[in-house]
């Protein structure tokens, strides 16, 4: 999806009226009560991210879409029980547009996916109703780089008709930036919940990008309330970012405050746990008036002295403020009679106060009590979790520092591409100097450093030197992907877990890459050895890397 490449970009765009689409489409054509219109345009983009392989460039490809097959199905199911997916319209790109029309007798989930000979399928889900006065829109990215096209829709991303279980946002966003190109601003809404290994997957209620008047709307189904993050971007440039507490039956709207002077962007509701957690302290003029005035300093340049430092009058503004979030934040953390709401308060303190304004001591002792007060579910779901990653976090802090030169590195068992486990001792039986590698498939320059490790590997492993690499934070399916990709000839193992997993906090991993440079009996030599560092470390140690033992 567009929010999760967040591609730096230099941008060409083929912009196509979206409303000159639907008009080219006559009402004679668009009048029956059954009756949907689909639009799309093509926007084109070259992106780049800071870090492509020769590969990746060599295959970047402009392709034909006018060539492409633009179709709207939908899957149903027999009386058998049986599934079978039917094609309700489908048409071609002309001049980078396409209108689909077709008939349905109720709102329907269907997918929009576009084939083109030269690239792989491209689809996108979309709840379409039937009716003249509803138009659905969506956008083909064309990245012109490492990225894939993807579908986007525009304006509107409606994923449930379901008023019980439903909630919205929506609201109008003017950039007040000049450099900022409107066609490319999209708003995203995200959670978070918890695996049960404890790992965060982040739930996905939508994404849009902006109509040609700013507007935009997401209507999704939550299932309990929750703290929700809502982003608005132009490509790799974070705009806006806000949190919001999401539920059933409950609108929010994002609006401009255009009674102050920075009209900073504000997400309000008039009901619900969002109204009471967030709006009875951020639309009070105590608040409103200090964020003002932090946003106006920081927008003229007046927050900061001549050696950087916040100036005095900045600071008084910025203190106020954030002792209002602060203040309340707490009390509803630890006072509100609904336990639920206590939690949410806490999530929401969590996210928006700065990191280590609470004491992680102080959250543990906060979830502990939660535990007592929610129920069961909610427990396993969301508060147990979120404790076991604090403390795995501040295990892994520990553990960090504890691994300096000299010290041993732990033991570990992991599986490699066949799933054997491979352990640590088995490696340093019959190698001398080994390099414990830490990677994911989303580090540039961990992957990067694959090139002049494999060149290393080849000079000295034959004599005594080995690599393990162990990806983290990556699926299986992936890892054992990039691993292939890039033929890792040495010990290619895999951990589950993201960065507060079992082996990445065993190892005090803080960030990728990290690496172990360590003897036959486990004591470190180096740490976070890079590869130039390591091949005079390995010249000295076994001569250059032409000449023979």
């Amino acid at each position: 999806m567009l929010a999760l490449w967040r591609m730096k970009m230099v941008k060409t765009y083929t912009i196509i009226g979206i409303v000159a689409i639907a008009m080219s489409v006559g009402p004679a054509e668009t009048d029956s009560a059954n009756t949907f219109l689909i639009v799309g345009e093509i926007r084109t983009s070259q992106d780049s991210d800071g870090f492509q392989s020769e590969n990746d460039i060599a295959e970047q490809t402009k392709f034909d879409w006018a060539e492409a097959l633009v179709t709207v199905t939908h899957e149903v199911t027999n009386s058998r029980g049986e599934n079978r997916v039917v094609e309700l319209a489908s048409g071609s790109f002309e001049d980078g547009r396409v209108s689909l029309q077709g008939d349905i007798d109720k709102p329907t989930y269907a997918k929009i996916s576009i084939d083109n000979s030269q690239d792989s399928s491209l689809s996108s889900t979309v709840l379409i109703v039937p009716g003249n006065l509803v138009v659905h829109h969506f956008a083909l990215l064309d990245h012109r780089g490492s990225h894939p096209n993807e579908i986007v829709l525009v304006g509107a991303a409606r994923s449930t008709t379901n008023q019980n279980s439903m909630f919205s946002i929506s609201g109008t966003y003017e950039p007040q930036q000049e450099d900022i190109d409107n066609d490319l601003l999209s708003v995203h809404i995200t959670a978070e919940e918890y695996y049960k290994d404890n790992t965060l997957n982040v739930i996905d209620y939508g994404e849009v990008l902006l109509d040609q008047s700013n507007k935009f709307l997401v209507e999704a189904d939550v299932d309990e309330p929750r703290v929700a993050q809502l982003e608005i971007a132009a490509g790799t440039r974070v705009l806006v970012r806000k949190y919001v507490v999401i539920e059933p039956k409950v609108k929010i709207s994002l609006k401009r405050n255009h009674t102050v002077e920075s009209q900073f962007v504000v997400a309000t509701s008039d009901l619900g746990r969002h109204a009471m957690l967030l709006d009875s302290w951020q639309l009070q003029d105590e608040f409103v008036s200090a964020w003002d005035a932090t946003i106006v300093a920081s927008k003229s340049g007046s927050s900061s002295n001549k050696d950087g430092s916040p100036t005095e009058d900045f600071m008084q503004h910025w203190d106020k403020a954030f002792d209002i979030q602060l203040k309340n934040l707490k009390q509803f953390a630890s006072e509100a009679q609904d336990p639920l709401n206590r939690l949410l308060a806490l999530e929401l303190a969590r996210k928006i106060l700065p990191p280590g304004t609470l004491k992680y001591r102080e959250i543990i002792a906060w979830y502990d009590e939660l535990a007592t007060l929610l129920d069961s579910d909610i427990v396993e779901r969301r508060v147990t979790p979120a404790r076991n990653r604090i403390t795995a976090f501040l295990k892994r802090t520990e553990n960090a520092a504890n691994l300096g030169v000299g010290s041993r590195v732990p033991e570990f068992s992991l599986a490699n591409h066949e799933g054997e486990p491979i352990s640590l001792t088995q490696i340093t039986e019959d190698k001398r100097l080994i390099l414990i590698d830490f990677w994911a498939i989303w580090c540039g320059p961990c992957i990067e450093a694959f090139v002049p490790l494999k060149k290393l590997y080849e000079s000295y492993s034959n004599r005594g030197f080995e690599v393990v690499s162990i990806a983290v934070d990556t699926t299986i399916e992936d890892w054992k992907a990039i691993s292939q990709k890039y033929e890792l000839p040495w010990f290619d193992l895999h951990a589950a877990g993201d960065l507060l997993g079992p082996i990445a906090v065993a190892y005090g991993v803080q960030q990728l890459p990290t690496t172990y440079l360590i003897d036959s009996e486990n004591r470190i030599l180096r740490k976070n050895i890079k590869p130039d560092e390591l091949s005079k470390v390995l010249q000295k140690r076994y001569g250059d890397s032409s000449s023979e033992n």
